[in-house]
């Protein structure tokens, strides 16, 4: 009898183990998101939690202005920079901060990059900045729900990072420093002991980024010497044409459309078409 006792109680026992460890998990009322964006060559990563007006006005009641705010809900929005880089004209170094914001009404907005991750309204010190710039905010025409992060106005070095919620809208110009990668990487690319296509992508990225016109054209001429090629030289082309080397441009358009014809690549043959009408008028 008191061996059944000890095993009614030890049954007992898990049975309210097992309900103390069984959970309700209802959906969180301001999910967490995320996005990730590469601004030039930059990784931008952004962590948050997205509250929704659910008919409540918003900005000068749930959110105060002319306070600091989490720019957010739960925890404050977390940005990640993998490399410098200038936002609003300003530089910040690489790595993660919290982002805070005072909202204002009449006038501009006080953007926040702070080097406290755990920071919030109760706790914000003013000496933890990284950055603070200032935006000024836009109404849009229609009404965002929940709020939104996301990355806009997509450049080669450039990208707006924009808040919206309800009918404000806010951007911040990040930046960054694309120039300088590429020209590492040319300055790999371009040692003697690589191959064509290093040449060719550093003379491209001069072509159609207007840097020196003569550096891209040594590249090509580099490149097209060890290898050929209907793309390769249609650049070579192109860059003779901007150079004036109009009789150039032509030998080098119709050997590119000679080699374009025997890879079936119309694409190319028309491209080289339209440059050989235009050599031969310029002649």
């Amino acid at each position: 009898m008191k061996k059944l006792n000890v095993l009614f109680f030890a049954l007992a026992v898990l049975c309210c183990i097992n309900v103390a460890q069984a959970q309700v998990t209802p959906p969180a009322p301001s999910p967490s998101a995320s996005i990730t964006q590469v601004v030039g060559l930059t990784n931008v990563s952004v962590n948050y939690s997205r509250p929704s007006a659910k008919g409540r006005a918003v900005f000068g009641s749930l959110v105060k202005y002319d306070q600091v705010w989490r720019t957010g809900a739960n925890q404050a929005t977390k940005i990640t920079f993998a490399d410098e880089v200038t936002i609003m004209g300003n530089k910040l170094a690489k790595g993660e901060y919290a982002i805070m914001s005072i909202p204002s009404q009449s006038a501009e907005w006080t953007v926040i990059f702070s080097k406290n991750l755990g920071v919030n309204e109760g706790n914000y010190k003013m000496e933890e900045d990284a950055l603070r710039v200032k935006v000024k905010p836009t109404t849009t025409a229609n009404k965002v729900e929940s709020f939104t992060v996301e990355f806009t106005d997509l450049g080669t070095n450039s990208a707006n990072l924009e808040f919206s919620w309800e009918n404000t809208s806010v951007k911040v110009k990040i930046e960054a420093d694309v120039d300088a990668k590429v020209e590492k990487q040319i300055a790999d690319f371009t040692n003697p002991n690589k191959d064509a296509n290093g040449f060719f992508q550093a003379s491209s990225y001069y072509f159609n980024n207007g840097k020196d016109l003569n550096k891209a054209y040594d590249w090509i001429v580099k490149s097209t010497s060890m290898q050929p090629q209907f793309w390769t030289l249609y650049l070579k082309a192109q860059i003779e044409m901007k150079l004036k080397k109009y009789k150039d441009a032509i030998a080098t358009a119709e050997k590119s459309t000679e080699l374009a014809k025997a890879a079936n690549n119309t694409q190319y043959v028309e491209f080289n078409e339209k440059l050989l009408a235009e050599a031969k008028k310029m002649k």
